[in-house]
């Protein structure tokens, strides 16, 4: 069971292939360990809830950052496109995790920065069934685009991952 939900875990990471075969999981599971900036949880969303990603500060991070400059960097400059229209702010939330700040030093142990671990970003999803595209873009403090395109699809409520997409 573990298996099958990381390979629709992985196929939703990136928008790649249309189709999600045995190879395509293969593939994507490489692809998957070099996208490091966002993870999201599933790439089905019922009716009426909300999907979710995990932001991870530390690979956004830039020499010279500090936590709270970068979080607000992250929430300022993040954009949400459902199937190309922008999500207006009131769509989506994000929130730190509260955890102590990760200190950045270099070998001689001075301080470079700080960074938080990850930030947890909910979305609204469209209310309407079928397969959607989002894309979830942010930019660093220097100005370095980061974005990504998801396939998800949104099922009827109280439907499940395996009734939505059968073998």
């Amino acid at each position: 069971m573990h298996q099958k939900m990381m390979g629709i875990l992985i196929c939703a990471m990136l928008h790649i292939f249309p189709s999600c075969d045995a190879m395509d999981k293969v593939i994507l599971e490489q692809s998957f360990s070099n996208s490091t900036w966002i993870e999201f949880r599933s790439n089905f969303v019922q009716i009426g809830d909300w999907a979710y990603a995990q932001i991870k500060q530390a690979a956004i991070w830039e020499l010279g950052d500090n936590r709270i400059g970068l979080e607000r960097q992250i929430q300022n400059s993040l954009r949400i496109e459902i199937d190309g229209l922008v999500s207006p702010s009131s769509k989506y939330f994000l929130s730190d995790v509260l955890r102590p700040p990760v200190y950045v030093r270099d070998y001689q142990g001075n301080l470079l920065g700080s960074h938080g671990e990850i930030m947890d970003l909910y979305f609204e999803v469209p209310p309407s069934a079928g397969e959607h595209i989002a894309t979830v873009s942010v930019f660093s403090t220097s100005g370095r685009p980061y974005s990504i395109v998801w396939s998800f699809t949104v099922v009827a409520a109280g439907q499940n991952a395996e009734e939505a997409n059968p073998p």
